[in-house]
């Protein structure tokens, strides 16, 4: 097995030699912060989309010191989901706070969202910096936070608030990242103690973060260990960085066992009758595809798609050409960390049962940072060679970087949204007149199936949505009119009507049209 004498410890720095390096930072910050806010602020003027919004809200709320504690005793909307059990008490805290300093005000749950957004960047550029070391490494680590902020997949997440979860799971993820010792050194109680406790909250945050074990060995497998080569002497790195990950496993194993005693099992899921779960191969293949181009799919064209698959191929070969000729600028070990957290996050992502569009903004993080390494890579290459290797990688990367942002909100239209947000307030504002002329003991009908915006250019795929469910609903009612006891319920599938009751006011969501197919010609 081969050792590695332990480096000695640095001297600690005085701050006045610091502060340029902490105005830098700060600069950065601040223009991460200055991109995303221009880019996603019509976001802060939509409704509250998505159905798990409202009934979040109606569950996360506390008026007390007990009921804040309580709510890490307490299963997701409790138990409000209607499609399995779920236990993320921090995404509760977050809608929490939220509704503690703006109740029900929907920009108050959009800015929150937009500022978790800043920081997940903010902490990519940060792990650049420490990935890579020095002013290059900032400056990779703010190229890449950049494109994974304006990565059009983040409109597949911050527009509906629900979908947070992500977000904060990243944020502890990456701050997990952070908190890791660098290489070669002995780790501190104080970061042993972050570790696993960021683990807690990044898995508290969703499942997924169950993400940051196999992340953490890795970076300790690569660039954490003292060796550079990620490939040399492997058996002898596999135990030291299985040691340097138990703080992280232990903050994931607590994390483990509390959820077990509220939910009384692992929960999860309930697959819908007759449907038959997605393949992790399928939820594989669309995740990638997702990442590679431009979000929403709205053009659909595989042509678009293999050419960007072409060019992402091309740079492997390119990249591994540039490493194995000794000037890869210590990118090797970098590069074979994001492979693998980009592995990992697969590898988690494929024990679902089901793929949503959303799922992946996680693999957006660590394909951001390759993108801007293999592009600064591919610059410094074509000044001082291999020239001709260097050229070629720094078109294809390039590409993407700007392919990526063509297709962000800043440059891009997606009327989609507001076309949705439009159509959902005024679901709610036709409810509102509803219950204001009825009372207890009568019973209210509600539509809340609107025709989408075709999502092809064509027009193909036409198709109706439902803005809301019956749990959506009861909780929107809940949180408006808290001395009413409402029911909301769908029509009974026999085209039954839904009898009064003394003392409940009833809401009954009326069929809609079927979600059809049709192409407009």
């Amino acid at each position: 097995m081969e050792t590695h004498p332990e480096p000695p410890r640095r001297a600690s720095i005085p701050l006045q030699a610091q502060l340029p390096a902490l105005l830098l930072a700060l600069l950065l910050a601040l223009t991460l912060a200055a991109l995303a806010i221009g880019a996603y602020r019509p976001v802060l003027d939509l409704a509250m989309l998505g159905w798990d919004g409202w009934p979040l809200v109606a569950a996360s709320r506390v008026g007390s010191v007990g009921e804040l504690l309580g709510t890490f005793g307490e299963e997701l909307m409790d138990g409000r989901y209607p499609h399995g059990r779920f236990y993320r008490p921090v995404t509760h805290l977050a809608f929490a706070l939220d509704h503690a300093l703006g109740g029900l005000d929907v920009r108050g749950y959009h800015r929150t969202d937009l500022a978790i957004l800043v920081a997940d960047g903010i902490l990519l550029a940060l792990l650049g910096g420490r990935l890579l070391g020095g002013g290059r490494g900032l400056g990779v680590g703010t190229l890449g936070a950049a494109i994974f902020l304006l990565h059009p997949v983040q409109l597949e997440v911050l527009p509906v608030p629900a979908r947070r979860a992500d977000t904060l799971c990243l944020l502890f993820l990456l701050g997990c990242l952070l908190s890791q010792p660098r290489p070669g050194r002995v780790p501190r109680a104080g970061r042993r103690v972050a570790a696993g406790v960021l683990a807690w909250l990044a898995a508290g945050a969703k499942e997924t973060g169950a993400l940051v074990v196999p992340v953490v060995f890795a970076w300790h497998l690569t660039v954490g260990s003292p060796c550079g080569d990620p490939v040399r002497a492997l058996r002898g790195r596999l135990v030291p960085a299985l040691r340097r990950t138990l703080p992280t496993l232990a903050g994931f194993a607590v994390y483990l066992v509390v959820r077990t005693a509220v939910l009384g099992g692992l929960g999860g899921h309930r697959p819908p009758v007759g449907a038959t779960p997605v393949g992790a191969t399928r939820i594989w293949v669309e995740l990638g595809e997702r990442v590679l181009h431009p979000q929403p799919l709205i053009t659909g064209g595989s042509g678009e798609l293999a050419l960007i698959t072409l060019v992402v191929l091309a740079l492997v070969p390119l990249v591994w050409s540039g490493a194995r000729r000794g000037d890869g600028g210590g990118s090797g070990p970098v590069l074979a960390f994001l492979a693998l957290w980009t592995l990992g996050t697969a590898a988690i992502t494929g024990l679902a049962d089901r793929v949503h569009d959303w799922y992946a903004m996680l693999l957006a993080a660590p394909y951001a940072l390759a993108l801007a390494l293999v592009a600064e890579r591919g610059v410094a290459w074509a000044r001082a060679g291999p020239r001709g290797v260097g050229a070629a990688t720094a078109v294809a990367a390039l590409a993407l970087v700007v392919g990526h942002g063509a297709a962000s909100f800043p440059l891009r239209a997606y009327p989609r949204l507001q076309h949705a947000s439009e159509l959902a307030q005024q679901n709610y504002d036709r409810l509102e007149r509803m219950i204001e002329g009825s009372g207890e003991g009568q019973v209210v009908q509600l539509n809340p199936w609107f025709p989408m915006l075709a999502p092809n250019a064509d027009g193909s795929d036409v198709r109706s949505l439902m803005l809301a469910a019956e749990y959506t609903i009861q909780a929107w009612c809940e949180l408006h009119w808290p001395d009413i006891h409402f029911v909301v319920t769908r029509w009974d599938r026999h085209g039954r009507g839904l009898a009064p009751e003394p003392g409940v006011l009833k809401v009954q969501l009326v069929p809609g049209p079927e979600p059809v197919r049709t192409r407009q010609r």
